[in-house]
């Protein structure tokens, strides 16, 4: 079965609520943030289209990682 193509917003849903559920750390989302949300978004659709092998569950907690040290909450 093909994998379902990724969009930036799942991403980003996905992110966002591995931040705040699964991690349970507060957000101020501020527009600076947001953008910053959306540009990892992007990246990951970019590389997962890329690079097909590449598991996509992988790379969100990958992204959640980095997403979070850039916030100083790791």
């Amino acid at each position: 079965m093909p994998q379902k193509k990724l969009l930036k917003h799942d991403v980003m849903a996905s992110l966002l609520t591995s931040v705040i559920v699964d991690q349970a750390q507060p957000l101020n989302l501020t527009p600076a943030l947001l953008f910053s949300v959306m540009n990892l978004s992007e990246q990951a659709v970019e590389t997962l289209q890329q690079h097909e092998q590449i598991i996509p569950q992988e790379l969100m907690e990958s992204l959640t990682e980095e997403f979070l040290l850039t916030l100083n909450l790791s």
